[in-house]
């Protein structure tokens, strides 16, 4: 299971493009079920996110594998 900090990074990692699969790697604590739950939410929100916030979040590889280096420590 996942704390709330956990769920907040697994968020926005989704919103940057991991998929199910790189997710579960990086947080194997939580569940397949638990992961494409906040996957689904933010896909569902993530049109919402964009315009309330007027911005557009496109990460590049090397961006996602340096936060994830960070988080893995």
């Amino acid at each position: 299971m996942l704390n709330e900090q956990d769920k907040r990074v697994v968020e926005t990692m989704a919103r940057c493009g991991l998929d199910i699969d790189a997710l579960q790697a990086m947080f194997p604590s939580a569940t397949k079920e638990e992961i494409e739950a906040i996957q689904r939410e933010v896909n569902d929100n993530k049109d919402d996110y964009e315009e309330e916030n007027n911005i557009s979040i496109n990460c590049s590889w090397s961006a996602i594998k340096k936060c994830t280096k960070n988080i893995m420590k």
